[in-house]
C-alpha cells in the first residue's frame, strides 16, 4: 500500500522525505517519528542518550518528559537509602536537568552530611569527613546543657554561631550500606587524630535498626562502637538513658594516631565490632552480640557514623575504608566462639 503524497508517518526513521529539498539554513525539520514512538525509544536512553538526541532536535515535549522521568527514577534510588534522617537536605532544582546532577553525586557519596553542619562535621570527599570541636559559645539543638552562655560568644560571627548551633550533641551521619533480615553486612572507617585522648568517646560507629511500626522508616534501636575507649552503647531515640558495656580496654594513653573500626553484621543478625590501630594487620574483635539486641520490629539496619560534638577537643579526620557484604581478605574475621563478654550498666547519653 502507497502512502498519500506528502504523507511521511510510513517511512521508516531516518528516511529523508519524499519532497525534500536540499537542505538550508530556512528549510524546516523533517518528523518521521511520532511523539508516542519517540517517547518510547527514549525511555531506553540513559543521561549521554537523551541528551544527544535532545541535540539532534528530538520533539521537546517528548526530552523534558524523559528528564523528569529520569530524574524521578534518581529520586526514587535516594529514597532507598538511610539519607531521610538527616533533616537539612537540600532543595533540589526545579529544573529536571540541574536536579538530576545533585541526585547523581548523591547516589555517588557513600555519605552525606548536612552542609548546615559544615563548621564542625564536613563533607572533604564521597568517602571523607573531618570533624572539628564546636566554638565556644555555640549551643546545642537537642537535650543537653547549653555550652555557654550568650554573654560569653562575643568573639563569634552571627553566621558562624547559627551553623555551629545547627549540629546536634549527636550528630549522626548514615552510611549506604543497609542490611535487611537474613542479609549480611560489612563496613569500616578509620579515624585520624593527633592525640588520641582528645578524641575519647566523640566517634561512634555502629548500625540503626529501623522500624517497621509507628513511623516507619524510624531508627527503633542504636547500637554503637568506640573503637577508642572500646566500649559498647545501646539506645533507642528520644530515650535520655541507654546500656553501656567495655568488652575492649581503651586505647588510653597510648602513642596511636590512627584506629580503624569493623563492623560485621552477618546472616542470623549478631553483631560484631572489632578495631586495629596504627596500620596493624589483625583486627581486635569484641565478641558476637547475641540476637537480644535487635528489635522483633525490625526491618533491616544500616551502618552510621555519631559524633558526640561535645566531647571533641580538637579536629579528627573520618575516613570510610569499605562497605560491602563481606569483609575484606585482608580482614581476618572473627572466631563462630567469641562470644560477647562484659557486664552491662545504664548509661545516661
Amino acid at each position: 500500500e502507497t502512502a498519500p503524497p506528502g504523507d511521511t508517518s510510513a517511512l521508516p526513521t531516518g528516511h529523508r522525505c519524499p519532497d525534500a529539498v536540499a537542505p538550508s539554513s530556512m528549510a524546516e525539520p523533517c518528523h518521521v517519528v511520532k511523539s508516542s514512538l519517540a517517547l518510547q525509544v527514549c525511555g531506553y536512553l540513559d543521561v549521554c542518550g537523551l541528551s544527544a538526541a535532545e541535540a539532534a532536535g528530538l520533539d521537546r515535549l517528548c526530552t523534558a518528559a524523559c528528564w523528569l522521568a529520569l530524574r524521578a527514577e534518581a529520586e526514587r534510588k535516594l529514597s532507598s537509602r538511610p539519607w531521610w534522617q538527616l533533616q537539612s537536605r537540600p532543595r533540589l532544582p526545579d529544573d529536571p536537568k540541574e536536579a538530576l546532577c545533585q541526585l547523581t553525586l548523591q547516589l555517588k557519596s557513600v555519605v552525606a552530611v548536612p552542609p548546615s553542619w559544615a563548621e564542625c562535621v564536613r563533607q572533604l570527599s564521597d568517602t571523607d569527613i573531618e570533624i572539628r570541636p564546636r566554638p565556644a559559645g555555640s549551643g546545642t539543638t537537642d537535650r543537653g546543657p547549653q555550652q555557654g552562655a550568650a554573654e560569653e560568644s562575643t568573639g563569634l560571627g552571627e553566621d558562624e554561631r547559627k551553623h555551629a548551633d545547627a549540629v546536634p550533641r549527636m550528630a549522626g551521619v548514615p552510611l549506604v550500606c543497609v542490611s535487611r533480615p537474613r542479609e549480611s553486612m560489612s563496613a569500616a572507617v578509620r579515624i585520624r587524630f593527633e592525640r588520641v585522648s582528645h578524641v575519647g568517646e566523640a566517634v561512634l560507629f555502629g548500625v540503626e535498626f529501623i522500624s517497621t511500626e509507628g513511623k516507619q522508616g524510624t531508627a527503633a534501636r542504636m547500637v554503637y562502637f568506640c573503637p577508642i575507649s572500646g566500649r559498647v552503647f545501646v539506645g533507642i531515640p528520644a530515650d535520655p538513658h541507654g546500656l553501656v558495656a567495655g568488652p575492649m580496654p581503651a586505647l588510653g594513653a597510648s602513642s596511636a594516631t590512627e584506629v580503624e573500626v569493623v563492623l560485621l553484621v552477618n546472616t542470623s543478625g549478631c553483631i560484631s565490632f572489632g578495631r586495629r590501630s596504627n596500620g596493624q594487620r589483625r583486627v581486635e574483635w569484641c565478641g558476637e552480640l547475641p540476637l537480644d539486641f535487635v528489635p522483633a520490629s525490625s526491618a533491616g539496619c544500616y551502618a552510621s557514623l555519631t559524633f558526640q560534638m561535645d566531647k571533641l577537643e580538637e579536629p579528627a579526620k573520618v575516613s570510610i575504608t569499605w562497605t560491602g557484604t563481606q569483609l575484606p581478605d585482608s580482614v581476618e574475621p572473627p572466631t563462630s566462639q567469641g562470644r560477647f563478654d562484659a557486664v552491662w550498666s545504664v548509661h545516661e547519653w
